[in-house]
């Protein structure tokens, strides 16, 4: 029996259900619709996988980025290994000139394409070179690219702050996206989520003002950092990976001291969570996946005991 047939014996509630646990959003009405588009999403996903040898394939990389007009936050993970996690200033503030030549006076909003294309060539430069050092030669393996868009709330009423974020976000991926960002064979994968997807995961969205969610991320994080299911490679030389039960984080002493010394925590935080979020997706993807190849019945409360850092974090 197909993937799409087993799904269709299951509940509307159900497939909309196993639709957010993969990550999947724009779901269609009808459930036959549902069903197939579970199906494609799963496809990929499908078994056998290969058992895990010195010469298999690493696991694949997250580039999580959390775009601004001022500033670019990003963190890079493989498996539970963060690479790389900070976050860097577009402009220079300090350095622009204005028509007649002084530095002095600037706007509170600067719309310059080409001081935001230099600052977002910078920022891609960086994560260009943790990629590399990240990819062995002998397995290139996957690269997610993974950036959340702006509310625009429509062209007659987006504001000027999200048109300024968009024209960053289109010179970022332009940038993601040049064929020579990364060595060759590698797979590289753009995805873009849906404005607030990544908040309504780990239940970010507090009442009222945006600040509410932002201080929630930061929170939340700063929860993950102080938790026995984060390490410190500088605390920890003699960390043996595989016997930590799942998940949990391995990462350098200097990004745990970037993000509690940052000015601007948010931004940090909101790039590592969508970076976790889109882990937990790709984990319940294969697990759903593995459980329709061998004909088995998957229930919303067997989906959501599944490993997961929103399990983790977030219901306990």
């Amino acid at each position: 029996m197909s993937s799409s047939a087993q799904l269709q014996r299951l509940t509307v509630d159900t497939l909309r259900a196993l639709c957010r646990h993969t990550g999947i959003t724009g779901v269609p009405t009808r459930k036959a619709e549902i069903a197939a588009t579970l199906a494609r999403h799963l496809d990929p996903f499908q078994p056998p996988v290969p058992p895990l040898t010195k010469s298999s394939p690493p696991p694949p990389i997250v580039l999580s980025v959390d775009v601004g007009y001022k500033n670019l936050a990003w963190a890079c993970i493989q498996g539970p290994r963060v690479l790389a996690w900070h976050r860097t200033s577009i402009i220079d503030r300090g350095t622009v000139p204005m028509a007649d030549g002084t530095k002095d006076g600037l706007p509170s909003r600067i719309y310059d394409p080409q001081l935001f294309a230099r600052g977002v060539h910078s920022a891609v430069g960086e994560m260009q070179q943790q990629l590399v050092r990240a990819i062995p030669s002998s397995h290139p393996g996957s690269v997610y690219a993974v950036v959340e868009r702006q509310r625009t709330m429509g062209p007659a009423q987006g504001s000027m702050t999200v048109f300024m974020v968009n024209a960053v976000e289109a010179m970022l991926w332009a940038a993601l996206l040049h064929p020579t960002l990364l060595p060759s064979g590698v797979d590289l994968h753009a995805r873009s989520l849906p404005p607030g997807q990544v908040s309504g995961w780990f239940a970010l969205k507090g009442e009222g003002k945006s600040k509410n969610k932002k201080a929630n991320a930061v929170g939340l994080v700063t929860r993950l950092l102080a938790s026995p299911h984060c390490f410190t490679t500088a605390d920890q030389p003699g960390l043996v990976v595989r016997e930590m039960v799942p998940p949990y984080l391995v990462l350098p002493a200097d990004a745990r001291a970037g993000f509690v010394t940052a000015g601007k925590q948010d931004d940090m935080a909101d790039a590592l969570l969508q970076a976790l979020a889109y882990q937990d997706w790709m984990a319940n993807s294969r697990r759903l996946a593995g459980v329709l190849a061998h004909n088995g019945v998957i229930s919303v409360d067997e989906c959501g005991q599944w490993p997961s850092w929103r399990r983790r974090l977030v219901l306990g």
